[in-house]
């Protein structure tokens, strides 16, 4: 349903700027008219409204999505530190483990291991 609805949403949208695109235009010319301007003249007004107004939609777009591009962005960035952070602690936990073994080369990689991550954290 939700997915239904983003497309009535963007469909609603869409229809609403070609309206604003044809009729706008023409209620800016109704002065024109009242005036009896030529028909050129009226029309070259509303061209140049079009236009105007094409600029103001296109930048508006443009915005919009550098804006969801950079939220996009710094979410990716806090899901990677996260999971980053996470693998420290699971290689962490895991060296703890090799330090409680009976193995003496088990123990040694335990006690190499955090420094790794460290050294790796700092540079």
């Amino acid at each position: 349903m939700k997915q239904a609805a983003k497309v009535i949403l963007i469909v609603a949208v869409v229809v609403l700027v070609l309206l604003g695109l044809w009729r706008l235009p023409q209620m800016q010319a109704d002065g024109l008219r009242a005036a009896e301007e030529t028909p050129t003249k009226v029309a070259l007004f509303e061209n140049e409204c079009r236009k105007t107004l094409v600029q103001f939609f296109g930048g508006a777009g443009l915005l919009l999505g550098l804006y969801f591009t950079a939220r996009r962005v710094t979410a990716m960035e806090r899901r990677t530190e996260a999971t980053e952070q996470g693998q420290i602690t699971e290689r962490f936990s895991r060296a703890i483990d090799q330090l409680a073994s009976e193995s003496l080369e088990v123990r040694v990689g335990g006690h190499l291991r955090p420094g790794t991550d460290s050294q790796r954290l700092q540079g």
